[in-house]
């Protein structure tokens, strides 16, 4: 069985480069597909990633942030290098539908649409777009662990119908959290065609080794004789930061992954294979960002996620009501007066294992679909 995945592999973001190499991965681990990432971009998404197209004034004003993405994007790319034996040997960057479908018209037994958040439709990509698998394709239309974030509600009447048979041509429908869930419904998808599913990076084992950080981010600051703990925030959580900078500093080295905190050791230039060796390398995680957390776990790296105004249903969604609860926090509602003590307090916290296999096992019933009237 030929697979294709098309997914947002080459958003400027490692997570969603990492999920789809181990969905591809973990496909290939089946002895009857073939699975390959369809090599598609948008030239929308690819212009607006690239920090060289930041306007003039933000480079100046945000002068090392500018820096520290610059060196992330140039590493980032290095990562595509590595990933050339499972990306389809033709690229297209392209905002048209009509070129998608000429690219992958006949080429496959099976399209899957996912993960991430490749059905949301107030992002840069707009709608309609060819995440949706628009028209006929000549293949069988499955999707794997999407998320949509924002109602499809936002849509006009027109572009809502166009959605829905959209949908309606896929045979079955995996969503990664149960507000996505909830969405696909409202747009006319019955229960028997869909199934809630972990994300693909927790079904493949990179059998990632430890290593001494100061392998990976060379800088005179880290300290031998203290623990070591990524940051992984975003800027909206900066005043959190700062707190939990002043907090751990004294016992711990702070790295900063993916974006630039003041004060605090970069990280800039790994690749995302790299980045997570670091993630399997340090003594603690601490992330708002969804995929940080999901590689932690499957990495067996103690963490601490937070839940922000704008990330807190995804890892709520993946930890709230599981034997991990403990771990997430939402910044909203918390009052936390000592991160020391926190972390300290969930540092030797790092058996994941019953965790990723719990929800590995919808896995098994997505196969079973795709096998189907084979």
């Amino acid at each position: 069985m030929k697979i294709g995945i098309l997914t947002y592999h080459r958003a400027f973001n490692y997570g969603a480069f990492l999920q789809s190499v181990a969905l591809c991965l973990r496909l290939n681990q089946e002895i009857d597909m073939e699975a390959e990432i369809i090599d598609f971009d948008m030239k929308r998404a690819k212009l607006s990633y690239k920090p060289e197209n930041w306007p003039l004034k933000r480079k100046l004003y945000h002068h090392r942030r500018y820096l520290f993405k610059r060196n992330l994007y140039q590493y980032f790319a290095q990562g595509m290098e590595k990933i050339k034996e499972i990306r389809s040997e033709k690229y297209l960057c392209s905002d048209s539908i009509e070129k998608f479908c000429e690219m992958v018209k006949g080429k496959y037994d099976v399209i899957i649409a996912g993960s991430d958040e490749i059905w949301r439709v107030n992002n840069i990509r707009g709608f309609p777009n060819p995440y949706f698998l628009f028209g006929e394709l000549g293949c069988r239309k499955f999707a794997y662990a999407v998320s949509a974030r924002v109602e499809f509600d936002i849509l006009d009447k027109e572009n809502h119908e166009k959605l829905a048979l959209a949908l309606n041509d896929f045979e079955f429908i995996s969503v990664r959290d149960r507000l996505t869930y909830e969405i696909v419904q409202r747009a006319g998808i019955s229960s028997e065609n869909m199934m809630l599913s972990c994300d693909p990076s927790l079904l493949y084992d990179f059998n990632i080794k430890k290593v001494d950080v100061r392998m990976l981010v060379e800088d005179k600051r880290l300290n031998p004789m203290k623990k070591t703990a990524v940051i992984m925030c975003g800027q909206e959580e900066r005043k959190t930061i700062g707190r939990i900078r002043k907090d751990l500093e004294k016992d711990y080295n702070l790295i900063t992954v993916f974006e630039y905190h003041k004060g605090m050791v970069c990280a800039d230039k790994l690749d995302p294979f790299r980045w997570m060796q670091l993630l399997k390398s340090v003594d603690f995680v601490i992330s708002s960002y969804f995929h940080g957390i999901c590689f932690s776990i499957t990495n067996n790296t103690p963490f601490l996620a937070l839940g922000t105004r704008l990330k807190k249903s995804k890892i709520e969604g993946l930890l709230v009501g599981t034997t991990l609860e403990n771990h997430y926090i939402s910044i909203e509602k918390c009052n936390v007066t000592d991160w020391l003590k926190l972390v300290e307090k969930l540092k030797d916290e790092n058996n994941f294992d019953n965790f990723v296999d719990d929800n590995n096992k919808g896995f098994t019933v997505f196969l079973k679909k795709l096998r189907q009237d084979v």
